[in-house]
């Protein structure tokens, strides 16, 4: 299974330009393909057009490509709705798939107020797609072990927490100051440890696994080596950074190991990253500072830019909020909140009372991620 983000407005595919209008899903199991439009916050569709196939740009009646969407394969001109589905046969002899790789293009005529903004702003009610978000609690901020927590925001008022696993419970090693990551394409959690030695550790829903210590990170023997922040960008890549080398580091969960670094130009101590699309946000406690990283150089430097300062809130993790809202989440210790975080400037907008059992719930450090 796939998402994609659905944008309006985004002329030469530029989304800085467009507008968040809800979620594509694509479920591909080798002959089938399930394509799932979602718009929320009000926004509705008069119109679908879709190609599957493994070509990558359908055809038109001349045999050339075309990007042209009433000359897609799979059309609907005459809807009123905020979700519609193709489930495409790949055993056909006209659109054989065979198993093999496809493209996918989608396009849909969105119908709403864009004043409104990115789906989340303008009293847009999450959420409009199927998702799991998380949060990490580190308990005392010590050597006290770690819980993760799945948060639900759909009330639109409390960011309700359910317990999703305790570490505590995890005889083999001391799981503690916790930082999160889940992997889009398969839905499993990653767990980086920074309180003893860099150990990597997956959560599938059911089985919890030591992965053991990454190789090539900083301080491995230190009880506090300082990768503190973690995200996995949407091609399935899993980035962490130290705030003790000010480095951004990819890891290959499967050694576990370091493949390539960069140097990061930023003040990091601690808080966390996040990508939305193909841009890396990272926020950091220094002067409370969110930046944007647009692109990893093959010299070891990234670029970045600031984006703006977040406010008096000290966040302890972000999240992509495509589950609930298509924003920047984050979430704060500092009044026990999770808020919107506007990418544009860093500006916080909704905000979420943490709450365990109906009650205020105290959070003291941790860390977030999302995923379906």
């Amino acid at each position: 299974t796939y998402y994609f983000d659905i944008y309006a407005g985004a002329g030469q595919c530029d989304i800085a330009k467009g507008t968040l209008v809800g979620l594509l899903t694509v479920e591909y199991d080798g002959s089938t393909a399930t394509v799932t439009y979602d718009t929320g916050c009000g926004y509705t569709m008069d119109e679908v057009h879709l190609y599957v196939g493994t070509e990558i740009l359908p055809r038109n009646v001349n045999d050339e490509y075309t990007v042209a969407p009433g000359q897609y394969p799979y059309i609907d001109d005459d809807i009123d709705t905020d979700t519609y589905t193709f489930t495409i046969d790949g055993t056909l002899p006209e659109n054989p798939f065979a198993g093999s790789p496809i493209y996918v293009v989608a396009h849909a005529v969105v119908v709403g107020d864009y004043s409104q903004g990115n789906c989340g702003t303008g009293g847009c009610e999450p959420p409009f797609a199927p998702c799991k978000l998380y949060l990490s609690e580190s308990l005392g901020g010590t050597n006290d072990g770690s819980i993760i927590y799945t948060v639900d925001v759909s009330g639109g008022v409390n960011a309700d927490l359910t317990l999703e696993l305790d570490l505590t419970a995890v005889d083999s090693f001391l799981w503690d100051k916790t930082h999160l990551a889940v992997d889009p394409v398969s839905g499993v959690l990653y767990i980086i440890n920074n309180g003893n030695g860099n150990h990597l550790g997956t959560w599938d829903g059911t089985t919890f696994t030591d992965l053991g210590p990454i190789a090539g990170l900083p301080n491995p023997g230190s009880n506090n080596p300082g990768t503190v922040l973690a995200a996995f960008s949407n091609d399935g890549r899993y980035f962490v950074a130290n705030n003790v080398t000010e480095k951004i580091y990819e890891v290959d969960p499967s050694v576990p190991g370091v493949i390539n670094e960069w140097s990061s130009g930023i003040n990091i101590q601690g808080a966390d990253m996040a990508f939305i699309g193909d841009d890396l946000f990272l926020y950091t406690n220094t002067n409370h500072s969110l930046y944007r990283i647009t692109a990893f150089n093959a010299n070891g430097t990234v670029d970045q830019s600031l984006v703006g300062n977040v406010g008096s809130a000290e966040f302890t993790g972000l999240a992509y909020g495509g589950c609930t809202n298509g924003l920047l989440l984050g979430s704060s210790n500092s009044d026990d909140t999770l808020y919107d975080i506007n990418t544009a400037d860093g500006s916080t907008n909704a905000a979420y009372p943490f709450k365990l059992d109906g009650a205020n719930y105290n959070h003291i450090y941790g860390d977030m991620a999302s995923g379906f």
